[in-house]
């Protein structure tokens, strides 16, 4: 509680109970789901939750279809070990993401020293 943050893991958070603990701020921090698209050979893929968590292990050539901030974190994780390739049907990679310059730029140049393979305006 180095910050004098109290911290609440796997508990149901009733109205009530959040009222009553007149907190200043409440943070809903739910996770999110992947959203796995519907095209041929999908069967043979996985998301990124799956390789994070280490119920699966990658191969040594990996390829990220999404090049959101997901993709390309779990890509810089991912070559460490293995060759990696993002796919984005955008014309850049982390577009439609909302973060400061700064971590944008960051993550850009650890992607850039990690040689890590890029394909832009492309489809899978």
């Amino acid at each position: 509680m180095r910050l004098n943050v109290d911290l609440h893991y796997g508990k149901l958070a009733t109205a009530t109970e959040i009222l009553m603990g007149n907190y200043d701020k409440v943070i809903l921090a739910t996770g999110s789901k992947s959203k796995m698209s519907q095209i041929n050979g999908i069967d043979f893929a996985s998301s990124a939750n799956e390789y994070l968590t280490g119920k699966k292990q990658p191969g040594k050539k990996v390829i990220f279809i999404g090049g959101g901030l997901v993709g390309c974190e779990t890509a810089l994780y991912m070559s460490e070990f293995a060759e990696v390739t993002i796919v984005e049907m955008l014309d850049d990679i982390l577009k439609t993401v909302v973060h400061s310059k700064n971590n944008d730029m960051s993550l850009r140049d650890k992607i850039a020293e990690a040689n890590i393979n890029i394909l832009t305006s492309t489809n899978v």
